[in-house]
């Protein structure tokens, strides 16, 4: 093993072990060779990379940015819903995690740490609470604010878990005071503040303080909606909320928009029809004299 020295900085092309080919660019020359990715260190950032006549270290300094081209199932993998695909997700995106997580920016379209989020929140549906707790804290750690805000998300999603609402509570106040007198976020903003509003109307809701959670939810709605699956995610609770305080026909309006714009892969929809029907069915009985 041998550290590669400043004379000898270059552009490499890694073997296929996810897909097609990794990239590593190496400040200075951009003399490419092949080789594999055998070791990420997240504490020091540096990459061990097997040739195929030996291994040499690029440490962090050196290395500009890595493209890893996501595996095929990856789509599949993040949609994951019922248990048995849970577990199949988990599988193929562990490996990705402990190889690749961390590396500095990535360049083309990053999926790394979307990909590393999404294992923590399917390790939280299997209740593996230090497995979620250990990936937020080290997506926090190593991706700049802007990525590892969204791991706080996750660290309180953990305490909702763990039935900590509480601290869970204090914690999400603390990240929406700040943006408590916002009227709109950007495309960039937007998810991160669609989740951290629909864990804030989750808490709220558990305590009963059923109008508080409403005014969560519908306020994703309206400053959070450029994203389609919290957008639909937030109108299905808030219905749900509108249900608790007898609004059935404002509940049934907050259905219909829901259906008219969900994607269609929402693993709910049946579940909204029916309350639709039954709200509808609630607010006529409302109307009647």
């Amino acid at each position: 093993m041998f550290k590669a020295s400043a004379a000898a900085l270059l552009t490499v092309w890694l073997m296929p072990t996810l897909a097609d080919a990794d990239q590593v660019k190496i400040r200075g020359r951009n003399d490419p060779y092949v080789g594999q990715i055998t070791k990420f260190e997240p504490e020091t950032g540096n990459v061990d990379i097997d040739t195929g006549s030996g291994e040499i270290t690029l440490e962090k300094w050196q290395i500009e940015w890595v493209r890893v081209d996501p595996p095929a199932e990856l789509k599949d993998w993040l949609a994951a819903s019922t248990a048995t695909e849970i577990s199949a997700a988990i599988a193929g995106l562990k490996p990705i995690a402990s190889r690749i997580l961390g590396f500095p920016e990535t360049r083309g379209e990053p999926w790394v740490a979307d990909a590393a989020l999404r294992l923590a929140d399917f390790y939280r549906a299997k209740q593996f609470w230090s497995e979620a707790t250990a990936l937020d804290a080290q997506v926090k750690k190593l991706y700049p604010p802007a990525v590892g805000r969204h791991a706080e998300i996750g660290m309180v999603r953990t305490q909702m878990g763990l039935n900590n609402y509480d601290e869970a509570l204090k914690t999400l106040d603390a990240l929406l005071k700040p943006v408590s007198g916002a009227l709109i976020f950007s495309p960039a903003d937007s998810p991160f503040y669609a989740r951290a509003y629909i864990a804030h109307g989750d808490c709220l809701a558990v305590k009963e303080r059923w109008r508080e959670a409403l005014t969560s939810y519908l306020t994703v709605t309206v400053l959070c909606y450029h994203n389609k699956a919290l957008l639909t995610e937030a109108r299905y609770k808030a219905g749900q909320m509108f249900e608790k305080i007898s609004e059935w026909a404002r509940g049934a309006d907050v259905y219909s928009e829901l259906l008219r714009d969900a994607p269609p892969q929402t693993p709910f929809l049946d579940d909204v029809k029916k309350r639709l029907e039954q709200a509808q069915e609630k607010a006529k009985q409302q109307g009647s004299p």
